[in-house]
């Protein structure tokens, strides 16, 4: 599962069913955030610096992609939701 760091709720919900969960934000403030709140909740997140338009993961890497709070700070979103669709 992949997701912003600002989809911390989401993303914290999805581990705690002990599904490995990727977080993904461009802000290093917020991915800090997010590890400080999930290390409080022990919870295992990989949270990653990235943007929708360059992730570094293979494709057919995830099962699922969440994209909240994401496609409104693109230009071009169709090419992020491909590219996505891409990992899965």
């Amino acid at each position: 599962m992949i997701s912003a760091a600002e989809a911390v709720f989401l993303t914290e919900e999805i581990a705690k069913f002990g599904l490995n969960a990727t977080g993904l934000d461009p802000s290093v403030p917020s991915l800090n955030s997010a590890r400080n709140h999930a290390r409080i909740l022990n919870l295992s997140i990989n949270y990653q610096e990235g943007t929708g338009e360059k992730i570094n993961y293979p494709d057919k890497h995830f099962d699922i992609v969440f994209c909240l709070d994401v496609l409104e700070h693109v230009k071009y979103y169709m090419a992020v939701l491909s590219f996505f669709q891409a990992r899965i």
